[in-house]
């Protein structure tokens, strides 16, 4: 598989990352733009994530969920996403 293929696939993700932590909202960014993952929504508690994926036309590929947030956990945001799920991948 050429170098171009990979990078068209890993530049057309579309993940959302949820986390009440500045620091590793950034941080998870960052790692995720070095992989040249370009799609990315960031939602500082689970209230707001799930008002982006709402309104989102299209589906995320991959989610990075906090556990421990205020206004709702990490655990009760997946839940509701998968009640939800247009196709998502959860970890």
């Amino acid at each position: 598989m050429s170098t171009d293929y990979f990078d068209a696939k890993m530049s057309s993700l579309r993940v959302l990352v949820v986390d009440d932590e500045p620091i590793l909202r950034n941080l998870v960014e960052h790692a995720l733009k070095s992989m040249g993952i370009k799609n990315i929504s960031m939602a500082a508690d689970g209230k707001k994530a799930l008002q982006i994926y709402d309104v989102s036309d299209q589906t995320f590929d991959l989610i990075i969920c906090d556990w421990i947030m205020p206004k709702m956990n990490g655990l009760e945001v997946l839940r509701q996403i998968r009640g939800r799920n247009r196709g998502s991948k959860f970890l």
